[in-house]
């Protein structure tokens, strides 16, 4: 799992918390640790200044350390849904290794029989791992002439002998009903990976309406993370 940590730089504030504090960050301490990391990863923070980046994060845990904010200066580089659509999948990029964080920390369940999906570094280090998945595969796609697909909102993560043996190019109106005869819990299957079975254009073959309705689940997720609901403040 380590390997879609976008960076691993991100490292170095959270060991420091554990260093100082002996324990895992609690109440609002946690939520502004968890925005830390949602911002940063969202930002391409460690992509260049990396000493300087870090000095300034400490003394930013140690103001939460000390009962302060920790305020944190750190603009997303993502506007919304269509920003979402428009972002290319890359196992190299730092704002696609948090989507797929996002979608890991769902504990996604396997289409064909609800089992848990093993996720291991070995089979997410490259873009061509079989873990990863285009719901609607790009064969069908680009010889339907659809665009945008290998967006990121297209990305699934199941078990690879899944990919590789049972889906193939087959479209999900195609495998999505013959997995639901054996999985009679289908709906929760999806819901795993933040995919409805109903109203995104699953049945219709309908990859626009598929697009929008999944990154708007994905930036509802984004924004309770960079915007959290704190109890004592107001989140920055």
């Amino acid at each position: 799992m380590s390997a879609l940590l976008p960076y691993d730089s991100l490292i170095v504030p959270f060991a420091y918390w554990f260093y100082i504090k002996r324990h895992e960050p609690s109440g609002d301490d946690h939520l502004r640790m968890r925005q830390f990391f949602w911002r940063s990863a969202l930002s391409f923070r460690y992509s260049s200044a990396v000493e300087s980046k870090l000095a300034a994060d400490k003394r930013a845990i140690d103001d939460i350390i000390a009962g302060g904010s920790g305020t944190w200066d750190i603009p997303v580089n993502i506007d919304g849904t269509e920003g979402l659509i428009g972002t290319n999948f890359a196992t190299g990029n730092s704002l696609c290794k948090a989507i797929l964080c996002l979608l890991a920390f769902e504990q996604p369940r396997n289409f064909h029989n609800d089992g848990t999906v093993l996720l291991d570094n070995s089979y997410l280090k490259i873009a061509s791992s079989k873990n990863f998945h285009h719901f609607f595969p790009k064969d069908h796609l680009r010889t339907n002439g659809v665009g945008d697909a290998n967006s990121v909102v297209n990305i699934t993560l199941i078990g690879a002998d899944l990919n590789k043996r049972q889906i193939n190019a087959k479209p999900p109106k195609v495998y999505i009903p013959k997995f639901q005869a054996t999985n009679h819990v289908m709906d929760a299957t999806l819901a795993t990976h933040l995919i409805d079975r109903q109203g995104m254009g699953i049945d219709e073959d309908d990859y626009r309406t598929f697009l929008e309705a999944r990154a708007a689940k994905l930036w509802t997720k984004i924004n309770e993370r960079i915007h959290p609901t704190l109890s004592s403040a107001t989140a920055s």
